[in-house]
């Protein structure tokens, strides 16, 4: 594995030689998608890579173990939407396949992040709102649940009453 340039993001990020993939440092992918300049940093890096010797065959999926804490890591897609799987160790870092930071760069150059958080709030607003009307509406879930309380105690009694008025 090799270190990269001059950047901070850069200097995160770690190349097998073997398969291409990147190992980034928590938070340096963050920072990469957040900063045009370290994305230009990165691509500059990345342009000037040679090509893996082996590649990972991207139609079998695989649970990587962190190369850190040897769990097994997490698979997301980044920002939600933009079809890349990247492989995450919440304590350690971010994996990435051969050719995934360049889709994840340019996912983030073209607003795919903006517009996935803008998606997340509107998610979330619309939530908000329905939780709000279901605690509203006049019938709502405590109403029903005191009907069906109320029933289930009346046959309880009467099944009470009948077994008590049988004679032995």
């Amino acid at each position: 594995m090799t270190g990269g340039g001059s950047s901070g993001v850069v200097a995160a990020l770690v190349e097998c030689g073997g398969c291409g993939g990147v190992w980034l440092a928590p938070g340096a992918l963050d920072r990469l998608c957040a900063s045009a300049e370290a994305m230009q940093d990165a691509s500059q890096h990345l342009f000037g890579r040679a090509a893996p010797r082996r590649l990972v065959d991207p139609s079998k999926v695989a649970y990587l173990p962190c190369p850190t804490c040897k769990d097994r890591m997490v698979r997301r897609n980044f920002g939600g939407a933009s079809g890349v799987i990247v492989d995450v160790c919440k304590e350690h870092g971010v994996w990435l396949d051969h050719g995934e930071l360049e889709k994840v760069v340019e996912f983030s150059r073209a607003g795919g992040l903006e517009k996935a958080r803008q998606n997340e709030v509107e998610r979330l607003e619309r939530e908000a709102k329905e939780a709000r009307e279901r605690r509203d509406a006049p019938h709502d879930f405590r109403d029903r649940t005191e009907e069906r309380c109320e029933l289930r105690l009346s046959d309880l009694f009467a099944d009470l009453y009948r077994l008590f008025r049988k004679k032995p």
